[in-house]
């Protein structure tokens, strides 16, 4: 009777057994089958996305020629700007799919860089001579979609150098007519000094005011554009051309106010003023 039953329990365990070998067998197939499947929609969307990015480019290529047919170079840089960011993320095995139409683009791509890039330059030297601000900010921003970003604010800190510079060189001649008209009838006058002086002042004061609102009118453009430290760069470059301009203009003052020949004067009278030993006598007692 017992054997009986344990060649039921026997019996019963192969059964149990044989299906869940099965089972397992059939699991084992269906997590082969889903591992193949997640491989190959990973390949799938490796795929698509490389699909994407060549049809990104495409349309920046397109995109480039259109807008530089049409003079937008604004639009014209940024697709340049997109097109650069797409190139990084093209791996070389994704520029292997299609290397052909990959370095057609890029050459393409390329070509209208060079040529953008020679229209900015023009335009915005056209834009310093004419002294149109507004033309030589817009041609300065786009140096920052053409990888460019240090020569844009190169071009900037000079074009703002030269503006001061002109605008010193009206107050320098303004304040050599004022001292020149004053000079004759002045040269007796007691007050002659104080006046210089106020002159002087009236024009220095112009002259950091001009620095200042040089420096605000640009600054939320700079830095948004270019970064806080280009803006820093520009401060630089402007406090150097007021530097050069005020030492120039404080050599005039030094000039009109004849400061080295009152120092030359103070130095004889103060000589002259000097007690000397009394004749006769005897300069080795009166050192004792």
């Amino acid at each position: 009777m017992l054997g009986l039953m344990l060649e039921l329990v026997r019996a019963d365990a192969e059964q149990l057994f044989n299906s869940v070998q099965a089972t397992a067998q059939h699991a084992d197939r269906i997590g082969s089958r889903v591992r193949r499947l997640d491989l190959q929609q990973g390949n799938v969307s490796e795929t698509l996305g490389l699909i994407s990015l060549i049809l990104d480019r495409t349309h920046c290529v397109s995109g480039v020629q259109q807008a530089m047919a049409a003079g937008d170079y604004d639009t014209a840089a940024e697709h340049i700007a997109t097109f650069l960011r797409l190139e990084a993320r093209l791996s070389p095995a994704a520029q292997g799919v299609d290397a052909g139409q990959a370095e057609e683009q890029r050459l393409l791509l390329l070509s209208a860089k060079a040529q953008l890039e020679a229209v900015v330059s023009q335009r915005l030297e056209e834009a310093v001579a004419a002294r149109d601000h507004a033309a030589v900010l817009r041609f300065v921003r786009l140096h920052k979609p053409l990888a460019a970003p240090e020569k844009g604010v190169s071009r900037y800190i000079d074009y703002m150098r030269l503006v001061l510079g002109a605008k010193a060189r009206e107050l320098y001649q303004s304040l050599d007519s004022v001292l020149d008209a004053k000079a004759p009838a002045a040269a007796a006058a007691a007050g002659k000094g104080n006046a210089a002086a106020t002159t002087f002042i009236d024009v220095l004061s112009s002259l950091f005011r001009e620095v200042a609102m040089a420096v605000e009118q640009d600054e939320a453009v700079i830095q948004e554009k270019f970064g806080a430290a280009a803006l820093l760069d520009v401060v630089v470059g402007v406090q150097a051309e007021c530097d050069s301009q005020g030492l120039r203009m404080l050599q005039r003052f030094v000039e009109a106010r004849r400061v080295a020949q009152l120092v030359n004067e103070a130095q004889s009278r103060k000589r002259s003023a000097s007690p000397s030993p009394a004749a006769g006598q005897d300069t080795r007692a009166t050192s004792k």
